[in-house]
C-alpha cells in the first residue's frame, strides 16, 4: 500500500486544511518531511497557495531546497512563479501540479515535460459540490 500526504506550504510553515478557511499548524518543512519520512510515506502533495507575497513564495522555495528527504515532492501552486526562478532546474520537485496552465499552452510546461517526461505533469481540478452542482476553482 502507498503512503501519501498533503501539506499546505504558507511563509515557510506547513498546515493541513479542515476547510476553506480553517486550517491546523503542522510544523516546520523540515520537521514535517522528517516526520513523513519516519513514517514511511512515499510522495508528498505540496501546496503552495498563490496568494501569498512573491517574497514569501522565494521563501518557501528556498526552504524547500536546504531541506533534504528522500520523499519526491509533487509542487501545487505557483508554478509560473517557478518556471521563471532560480529553483527551476534544481531538482526540487519529482512532479509539478497544474491548473488552469494545462489549458494555456504554457510554454514552460512543454520544457518540463520534455526534461521530466510526461508523467511528470499531473492536472489538478480543485473543486466543490453545492447544491448537487460541481464548482471548479482556477
Amino acid at each position: 500500500m502507498r503512503v501519501g500526504a498533503s501539506l499546505i506550504l504558507y511563509d515557510g510553515l506547513c498546515y493541513q486544511s479542515y476547510s476553506a478557511s480553517e486550517f491546523r499548524y503542522l510544523g516546520t518543512f523540515p520537521s514535517c518531511m522528517k516526520h513523513l519520512t519516519e513514517f514511511g510515506c512515499d510522495e508528498v502533495h505540496l501546496i503552495l497557495p498563490s496568494k501569498q507575497s512573491r517574497q514569501a513564495v522565494t521563501k518557501c522555495f528556498e526552504i524547500i531546497y536546504r531541506t533534504i528527504t528522500p520523499i519526491p515532492i509533487i509542487l501545487n501552486g505557483c508554478s509560473n512563479f517557478f518556471f521563471g526562478s532560480t529553483f527551476n532546474n534544481s531538482g526540487m520537485f519529482n512532479r509539478i501540479a497544474v491548473n488552469s496552465a494545462i489549458w494555456n499552452k504554457d510554454k514552460q510546461l512543454d520544457i518540463w515535460k520534455q526534461k521530466h517526461g510526461k508523467q511528470a505533469v499531473i492536472a489538478n481540478f480543485p473543486f466543490r459540490i453545492i447544491n448537487g452542482t460541481y464548482v471548479f476553482y482556477d
